[in-house]
């Protein structure tokens, strides 16, 4: 699914719209969805508004700002048959300039939860509309020429390529990047980016023009496995990454951002880019272990973007033994393995250990026994 195009009113502010297409072979239910306006964050829900809160399969939703149907239909016309609409928000300014983001899950009134399509750039200006044409090229004209429930040019066609996950591994004085494809279609191959700042300004730090990993199999329906190593880090400090798959005619499609941090030590922390609802600690597994195990802990989406947090595991005397974590932290859900070792790298010895996951809003202890 994806936002396929954005428009200024064409007589009066009730008939700004943005439009969203369903691309998958199945009907898509947004009963969950919100839209979020940036740069300000507003966040909407989309089964507040009146209207269709579903798109059939290789079909369209139209969601204006705050008009009923009839009051859209008598500024643009009757729309196509078969194409949902929802009525929207008095409050979503479709033509003024913003970037959308349409998320699925998550907590009501924030912005997080799953990514489903992020305009990436400032979309429909004053008096004017953007469309997609081809899928992650979007394009400028007058306003006059929008088409609400008409799908452009060459968009409804299968997505170059099917990437099943997006990790990042946060290391010392390194940050992997990995994922995975299922399927790739003219993806000549990848290209990486990254910024300090989640909504900042991404620079490309490798592409496949020069380096030969991040090549892709241009037509393939088998699985392939990529990974690229950022060491130009240094250890607490915040980045972002951005990957972006590029096909034959040079069209890119972005993936992530995700967040990373990395840290002193050997354990490695691994994040998805999934947004949790709240703090959590989970059992470890295996547990017990020996001599490696494998820690979850959940981050939820913050007012401040980030905060300390720190994952210690002490001893059955209480002890301090081994600092997982230390540092600032995003939103995410993040898998850290830890191989049993104390701060010194030497190997611990059977027992029962405490990890402690704190932050400035939650503490939790789990008990974790290593038995050689």
């Amino acid at each position: 699914v994806y936002i396929s195009e954005v428009s200024d009113a064409a007589f009066d502010y009730n008939s700004e719209f943005i439009e969203i297409y369903n691309n998958s072979d199945n009907t898509l239910d947004l009963n969950s969805s919100k839209l979020v306006m940036l740069a300000d964050g507003t966040v909407f829900t989309l089964s507040n508004y009146s209207g269709d809160i579903t798109i059939p399969s290789k079909g369209l939703l139209v969601i204006a700002r705050g008009a009923t149907l009839e009051e859209f239909e008598t500024e643009w016309g009757p729309l196509p048959a078969g194409v949902n609409y929802n009525q929207g928000s008095s409050n979503m300014y479709f033509g003024t300039g913003r970037q959308w983001r349409l998320r699925d899950g998550g907590t009501v009134g924030v912005d997080d939860g799953t990514i489903l399509d992020d305009t990436q750039q400032f979309v429909a200006p004053a008096g004017s509309r953007h469309y997609q044409d081809p899928i992650g090229v979007w394009n400028l004209e007058d306003r006059a020429n929008a088409t609400p429930g008409v799908l452009e040019g060459n968009q409804d066609s299968s997505l170059p390529v099917e990437l099943t996950s997006f990790t990042v591994v946060s290391g010392d004085g390194l940050v992997t990047l990995r994922w995975i494809t299922e399927s790739e279609m003219d993806n000549v191959g990848f290209e990486v980016f990254r910024s300090a700042e989640k909504d900042g300004e991404y620079t490309l730090m490798s592409s496949y023009l020069s380096n030969a990993s991040l090549k892709g199999q241009v037509n393939s329906n088998t699985r392939h496995e990529y990974r690229f190593t950022d060491r130009l880090v240094v250890n607490g400090e915040s980045y972002w990454y951005k990957l972006a798959d590029v096909d034959l005619n040079g069209n890119r499609a972005f993936h992530g951002p995700l967040f990373a941090m990395p840290h002193q030590g050997s354990g490695a922390v691994l994040s998805d880019g999934n947004i949790p609802e709240k703090f959590a600690l989970r059992g470890n597994y295996p547990n017990p272990f020996n001599p490696r195990t494998t820690i979850i802990f959940d981050i939820p989406q913050l007012r401040e973007g980030v905060t300390e947090a720190s994952l210690l595991v002490y001893n059955a005397l209480g002890q301090q033994v081994r600092v997982l974590y230390q540092g600032n932290i995003a939103a995410g859900q993040y898998r850290l393995e830890w191989d049993g070792s104390g701060e010194n790298g030497n190997s611990l010895p059977s027992g029962i250990y405490y990890a402690v996951l704190q932050t400035e809003q939650f503490v939790k202890t789990i008990k974790m026994l290593l038995l050689k």
